[in-house]
C-alpha cells in the first residue's frame, strides 16, 4: 500500500506480515529509501494516510485503527513566497498606440528561491515592442512574455 505525500515529497509504504508491519519513506522524486519503522502487533495495514505533522493513520485487518507518530515523515518542503504588482498598462490602450509597463516579481519569503519563472500571455491584438529583465532573462514566444530567473532570488 503506498501513499504519496507532496507536503514532504514523500511517499509511505506499508508491508506487514505477522510480526508486525513495517513503514518505509521513500523520495517521491527518486523513489530512494529514507527511513522505516516498524509497528509491531499491526497486521494487515490498509486505508493508510498522513496524520498530524509527524504522524501515519491506518486500519487493521481486523478493524482497528492505529495512529503512530513517526520520525519518518520528514519536515515540510518549502514553498515560494512570490508576490507580482504592475504599474503603467492603462486600462484602455487606444489603436496603434504604446505604452510601457512595469512588472515587478518580489520574493517576499524568507529563503532564496531559484528557478523563477513569469508568464504573461497578452491578447492577439497586443504587438510587444520590446521586453527586458533587471536580473534573469525576458523573451517573446508567439506572444507570450516570459521571463526566468536561473539563480537565487531573495
Amino acid at each position: 500500500m503506498l501513499t504519496p505525500d507532496t507536503t514532504t515529497g514523500r511517499v509511505y509504504f506499508a508491508d506487514g506480515d505477522r510480526n508486525g508491519t513495517k513503514f518505509t519513506a521513500f523520495d517521491l522524486a527518486t523513489f530512494a529509501p529514507l527511513a522505516s519503522t516498524v509497528v509491531p502487533g499491526a497486521q494487515g495495514a490498509q486505508n493508510l494516510i498522513r496524520w498530524g505533522a509527524d504522524g501515519l493513520a491506518f486500519s487493521t485487518s481486523s478493524g482497528k485503527v492505529m495512529l503512530v507518530r513517526t520520525s519518518i515523515i520528514g519536515p515540510k518542503l518549502k514553498t515560494a513566497d512570490l508576490a507580482v504588482s504592475s504599474s503603467g498598462l492603462p486600462d484602455v490602450l487606444p489603436a496603434s498606440g504604446t505604452t510601457a509597463c512595469i512588472v515587478t516579481v518580489t520574493n517576499v519569503g524568507l529563503t532564496p528561491e531559484t528557478g523563477i519563472a513569469l508568464t504573461d500571455i497578452m491578447s492577439r491584438n497586443v504587438d510587444i515592442l520590446n521586453v527586458s529583465a533587471s536580473s534573469g532573462m525576458a523573451i517573446v514566444v508567439n506572444g507570450p512574455a516570459r521571463a526566468a530567473r536561473s539563480g537565487s532570488e531573495s
